[in-house]
C-alpha cells in the first residue's frame, strides 16, 4: 500500500481472495464431520439404551422414548441431507486456466478470473451455511434424545 493510499492495491486483494472458495470447501468438510460425530453419536446412545432396557411396554410411560425416537429420527434425516454430494468448488482446472485466461492481457485475466472466484465463493457459502444450519439444529435435538431417554430411564426404575 502506497502511504497516501489506505486501501490495498488491486493485484494484493486479488491474491488474498483467490483461495476464499477453498478455505469454504475445508469449512464444510470439517462442518462433516461434527454432523457426523452427531450423527454416531445418537445412534449408538438410542441403541444401546434400548437394548440394555429390554422389555418395552406399551403404556404412557413409553412418551419419553417416543420423543427420543422422533429426535433421532429427525437427526438421521437431516444428516443424509447434510452428507448428500453437493458441489464444492476447491481449485481450477489448469486446462481451463490455460484456455480461458491464458490469452487475455493480465488486468482482464484477473477481471475474468476474479468473477469466476466470486461464483465459486458464493456457491461454497451456500453449502457452508445449509451443513451449519443443520448442525445448528441437530445438536439441541441430540440433547433432546438423552434427556429424554434419561427420564424414560427414570420412569421405568
Amino acid at each position: 500500500m502506497g502511504e497516501g493510499n489506505k486501501y490495498p492495491s488491486r493485484k494484493m486483494m486479488y491474491e488474498w481472495g483467490k483461495d476464499a472458495p477453498q478455505m469454504l470447501a475445508k469449512d464444510a468438510e470439517a462442518i462433516d464431520s461434527k454432523i457426523m460425530t452427531v450423527f454416531v453419536a445418537s445412534s449408538i446412545i438410542i441403541s444401546v439404551v434400548i437394548a440394555l432396557e429390554g422389555q418395552i411396554e406399551a403404556n404412557a410411560k413409553l412418551i419419553p422414548l417416543f420423543a427420543a425416537g422422533l429426535s433421532f429420527l429427525v437427526i438421521v434425516i437431516r444428516c443424509l441431507i447434510s452428507i448428500r454430494a453437493q458441489l464444492i468448488y476447491t481449485g481450477d482446472d489448469p486446462r481451463i486456466l490455460r484456455e480461458d485466461y491464458w490469452v487475455l492481457e493480465e488486468n482482464e485475466a484477473m477481471t475474468e478470473y476474479w468473477e469466476h472466484v466470486e461464483k465459486d465463493f458464493a456457491q461454497n457459502l451456500e453449502v457452508v451455511e445449509s451443513k451449519s444450519n443443520t448442525l445448528r439444529l441437530i445438536v439441541p435435538l441430540l440433547g433432546l434424545e438423552v434427556i429424554s431417554l434419561i427420564v424414560w430411564i427414570t420412569i421405568n426404575v
